[in-house]
């Protein structure tokens, strides 16, 4: 520092150390002080750097303080922006004082060159010193700096305290495990639940096949695979002839078991990538992926002809089934392909039951 040439003689500098920016850990990086004119900054008064950062930022407002602890505490209060420092000392300083809130924002071009100060009454000590510093490397001065700065803290432990510590540790561990458990368990169980309660909004209660809502949905999920890939399908509709005969002639109980049967019958027959279902009373769908009109009406009259040779265990009475079957077309919507498969089975019925009609 000049004012201090008039009674000191400084050696040559031994390392060059660059000031850094120490700020609180929610600031961001700072690359230059420019921008940061408004903000205020700490730096211990009577070092040379207060003149050096003066010199290159005059704008700069800064909060002399008595120590490099104290300006490291202003930081730590949120009282000043950031201390201005080298990075040894504000190293130095947290780690002795457990200064912990605080992180090196930047890093300043402006360097310090440490030196030492010797009284002008003193040559030989002076040049005692030069010598040292020219007989030495850069990296052997920074590693007896370094070994300088590391601190060595010989805490004097109460037992009885870290076993306190160590229980209140494992307690609030129980606790969180205990938790994180039952909310685990809560939510695979809410999981289950939801599954369960998919599965039953998608189901027909008494037949268990697939409902009307499930096979809209299948309905949609075709027509998006035959806009993108062009594949067709066909649906079947199909209805118990005569089956308020049987309510009435055997009960209500009877034509539940008929309804059963008859879905178990069209599950177990149609291929695997046929979806049926109950559409609604005593009528069933069949939605046929990829399947052309001749391919749907195989499949009704095959279906036909086994549902006419089944014994569904009622005396002296046969059941039959009329179907209509129809195929998806270009640019229609999909409840324009149901009703003209409704049309078809409304012409079958009307035409002597018991037989296929394709629209």
């Amino acid at each position: 520092m000049p004012s201090r040439r008039h009674y000191l003689s400084v050696t040559r500098p031994f390392i060059n150390y660059p000031f850094a920016i120490a700020t609180q850990p929610g600031q961001q990086f700072i690359i230059n002080l420019l921008p940061l004119m408004d903000k205020s900054f700490a730096m211990v008064k009577g070092y040379a750097a207060v003149e050096l950062i003066r010199a290159q930022y005059p704008d700069i407002r800064l909060m002399l303080v008595d120590s490099a602890k104290a300006g490291l505490k202003l930081v730590e209060k949120g009282r000043v922006y950031g201390v201005i420092d080298t990075v040894p000392s504000i190293n130095y300083q947290t780690l002795k004082h457990g200064i912990s809130h605080i992180k090196i924002s930047g890093v300043l071009e402006q360097h310090y060159a440490m030196s030492v100060g010797v009284r002008h009454d003193l040559p030989q000590l002076l040049s005692i010193y030069n010598k040292a510093i020219a007989e030495t490397h850069e990296e052997e001065r920074q590693r007896i700096l370094n070994n300088w700065l590391s601190l060595e803290f010989d805490y004097k432990v109460d037992m009885t305290q870290v076993w306190q510590v160590l229980a209140v540790l494992a307690l609030l561990t129980s606790l969180f495990l205990y938790h994180y458990f039952t909310v685990r368990r809560a939510n695979r169980e809410l999981q289950q639940a939801n599954r369960q309660l998919e599965h039953v909004s998608q189901r027909d209660h008494l037949t268990g096949m697939p409902n009307r809502l499930f096979l809209q949905q299948a309905f949609e999920a075709e027509l998006q695979r035959y806009h993108r890939y062009g594949h067709g399908f066909s649906l079947l509709m199909m209805d118990i002839d005569h089956f308020k005969r049987i309510n009435d002639a055997f009960g209500h109980v009877v034509g539940d078991e008929i309804l059963k049967t008859m879905a178990n019958l069209l599950l177990e027959n149609v291929r695997g990538i046929d979806i049926a279902g109950r559409w609604g009373g005593e009528e069933f769908l069949i939605l046929c992926p990829e399947t052309d009109l001749q391919g749907a009406w195989n499949l009704a009259e095959q279906l036909r002809k086994l549902i006419g040779q089944t014994e569904f265990g009622l005396d002296n009475m046969n059941i039959t089934a009329s179907f209509g079957v129809t195929d998806f077309r270009n640019d229609e919507m999909i409840e324009d392909c149901i009703k003209r498969a409704d049309q078809a089975l409304y012409r079958a019925k009307h035409s002597g039951r018991d037989q296929t009609i394709s629209f």
